[in-house]
């Protein structure tokens, strides 16, 4: 900035309410004050209620007479002769007034710099704009204490918080709740200083789950301070009363949108009546160079958003006005029309750039959903809305699942048939890839049902062959093989390709469970170059990991070891894929008698699986655990020790999980299963063991991970 202003008459910092355009103008003022041999003149013009006032106040800081003639022509006069940085501080509200005055200094006062803070520009000629972003905050996955300290947003935090706490430091307990803070604060550094101030009642926990009333929390701060300063509130309110009355209208609709929006659903949720989308165009220039909106340009697509708490601010306006619902009606159809249209793209964009899309618009699905679902808003266009998004699985499972069993809930009469049968088949398919084979097999027969009740064939094809792909993970590999050879078929004649390749992958499964490998080697090749035809990432990690699973059953630990190492290494994987492929590479290993190795990866994808609340892969990953611990010597001493005792009790919760959730023993360790229970019925005695895995199978999940973690 200092270049900026050695360069050209007027630099104006541009930002929003609190991000620190007068922390920064003074200390470009104490960095620059020996290049001006007048000095510096610093004008607060905050306090100014009257635009006409802003000469004088430039008098004033100048300290010279009031002038009988205009008082800005005096201003100019004066520094004609002069060379000093004049800092006007906060000219948004006198802006018109800022603006006459500063084209005059420009022209007149060569030996002049003015450096201008303010919400918007000035917008006049040889004006450079300095934009202020926010302070750097860190990703969500950043919890390590110095890694979070690099970031400008957290520093700050932590520098206030011992203002308030001498005691207070950033640890490991405590930096991931800081970090949140900060980015739910949006690195602005006034918000990071009103919360820092409350550490000294609240831990950073606490301020982080209290941040959704955010504008009630964040008050207080330096009494000595301007009221605006003193609260989120204050700050806002400042720059919405320099609004029009359309655009404080429209700043409020904004606030339904969350993670962003573009013009277009601007546009269909925001204009009013006689608007289009020029109208609303200008409507955004106003806002954006106001400061509160940001614009972002994301991909190719140009988009829009409320810093956090400038969108509480707004909501809270919105809901005054009673126009609440009315917003949230017009925003949750867009997003449905948009998932729509999303879904209509599927089959002809390849996954990667099709979830990018989707991505973007996740939070907006997920506000709509709460309107529609949770608070009863629209029921029907809530479970319209689930039926379109977890089509896809474009939520994480334990979120997608969360949302069909919210939408199913709310089932009723009234519900179309149609709709039910679509919300029931996605229930199918999320809960087959949690690993709950007999509670998938259920939902896909009453999804088949109701379709070809209603002549639903193409869909009924679906349904059909996630009971037959149920049926195989269930051991019932010849009711599973009639089922999907129908369901070949009709995908081959309607040239459904994901079909044709899902199926293909399930009659890979079937030749498996009859010992078939090489069929099942065939079978799993085809769909996997079938995969890779349409684009489909995340079905081509599932295929490898079948085909790994082909070779370990076949009795080739080696080969299914290194399908896996591969596909970790080259491909990128949704969590879900991770956390099976690193349970899957334990039992490898495992048989391979690497056990050190096993347990790191039966430890990963344990960690993975709970995080992602997959039962099955946790069950698996701790009976790798137990079987680490009874097979590596150095728990193979011949007494009883309690690492056997944690294992019996462990291998005890697997099968009751097991037989719970309809999973089958990994066929390839079936005899390192049984070479595990030989040397614990030697150390401890059959009644014994029998005794330890029946309270192993009444322990909880929670207890049964603290079990693992205690095995040595």
């Amino acid at each position: 900035m200092g270049a900026l202003l050695r360069g050209h008459p007027l630099v104006t910092v541009v930002g929003a309410g609190g991000v620190g355009k007068t922390r920064i103008a003074l200390q470009m003022a104490s960095e620059l004050l020996d290049g001006f041999p007048e000095g510096v003149a610093l004008v607060d013009l905050a306090p100014l209620a009257d635009q006409t006032l802003v000469a004088n106040a430039i008098l004033n800081a100048l300290q010279l007479p009031s002038s009988t003639g205009p008082a800005s022509e005096a201003v100019v006069a004066y520094l004609k002769t002069r060379a000093l940085l004049l800092i006007l501080d906060n000219c948004e509200h006198v802006i018109a007034e800022t603006r006459d005055i500063c084209a005059a200094i420009a022209a007149s006062c060569t030996a002049v710099r003015v450096l201008a803070t303010s919400r918007q520009p000035l917008n006049i000629p040889g004006e450079q704009i300095y934009r202020l972003p926010s302070l750097s905050v860190p990703p969500e996955s950043c919890r390590i204490p110095r890694e979070a300290l690099r970031y400008a947003a957290v520093a700050l935090f932590v520098d206030r918080a011992a203002a308030v706490d001498v005691a207070f430091a950033l640890t490991a307990d405590n930096a991931s709740a800081v970090a949140e803070i900060c980015r739910r604060l949006d690195g602005i550094p006034l918000a990071i200083e009103l919360a820092a101030a409350r550490i000294n009642v609240l831990a950073p926990r606490q301020i982080a789950q209290r941040l959704d009333q955010r504008l009630r929390l964040l008050t207080g701060g330096d009494p000595r301070a301007l009221p605006r300063h003193q609260t989120m509130t204050a700050l806002i309110d400042w720059s919405y009363d320099l609004l029009t009355l359309r655009e404080q209208r429209f700043f409020e609709w904004l606030s339904v949108f969350a993670g962003g929006c573009t013009l277009e659903a601007t546009t269909a949720v925001c204009a009013a009546d006689g608007e289009d989308d020029l109208d609303v165009i200008d409507l955004i220039t106003s806002l954006v160079s106001k400061s509160l909106l940001v614009a972002e340009l994301v991909g190719a697509e140009q988009r829009y958003r409320l810093l956090e708490s400038s969108r509480q601010y707004a909501r809270a306006k919105l809901v005054a006005r009673d126009e609440q619902e009315q917003a949230a009606r017009r925003h949750a159809l867009v997003y449905l029309d948009l998932a729509d249209r999303l879904r209509r793209t599927w089959d002809a964009t390849p996954e990667r750039a099709w979830l990018a899309q989707a991505n973007t618009e996740l939070e907006n699905g997920r506000a709509a959903l709460e309107w529609a679902l949770v608070k009863r808003g629209d029921v029907i266009v809530g479970q319209r809305l689930v039926a379109r998004i977890g089509d896809q699985n474009v939520f994480a499972l334990a979120e997608g699942r969360r949302w069909v069993r919210a939408a199913l809930e709310l089932v009723d009469a009234g519900t179309p048939s149609e709709l039910v049968a679509r919300l029931e088949y996605i229930e199918a398919r999320i809960a087959a890839q949690f690993g709950e084979r007999k509670v998938s097999l259920a939902a896909a027969e009453r999804a088949l049902v109701r379709f070809r009740e209603l002549g639903d064939h193409p869909r009924a094809a679906h349904a059909q062959y996630m009971v037959a792909s149920s049926l195989a993970l269930l051991e019932r590999p010849t009711e599973a093989e009639h089922l999907l050879r129908e369901a070949l078929e009709t995908a081959r004649a309607q040239g459904d390709r994901h079909l044709e390749a899902d199926v293909l992958h399930m009659v890979g499964w079937v030749h498996s469970a009859v010992d078939d490998f090489a069929g099942a080697r065939a079978s799993l090749t085809e769909a996997l170059g079938l995969a890779r035809v349409i684009g489909v990432e995340s079905f081509e990690t599932s295929v490898i990991i079948s085909l790994a699973e082909n070779e370990f059953d076949a009795g080739n630990a080696e080969a299914a070891l290194h399908l896996t190492v591969d596909l970790l290494a080259v491909h990128t994987l949704k969590l879900e894929s991770a956390a099976i492929a690193l349970g899957n590479m334990a039992a490898y290993l495992i048989a391979l008698g690497r056990y050190d190795e096993a347990r790191l990866r039966a430890c990963e994808g344990l960690d993975l699986a709970c995080d992602l609340q997959m039962a099955p892969c946790v069950a698996n990953s701790l009976h790798h655990l137990a079987l680490v611990a009874l097979l590596r010597p150095q728990a193979r001493d011949g007494t009883t020790s309690p690492t056997q005792v944690g294992a019996a009790r462990l291998l005890g919760f697997y099968e009751g999980r097991r037989t719970e959730l309809g999973m089958s023993i990994e066929r390839g360790l079936r005899q390192t299963c049984d070479r595990a229970l030989t040397l614990l019925r030697e150390a401890i005695g059959a009644n014994e063991l029998e005794r330890l895995m029946a309270a192993g199978a009444t322990m909880a999940e929670d207890e049964a991970i603290a079990q693992a973690h205690a095995l040595e």
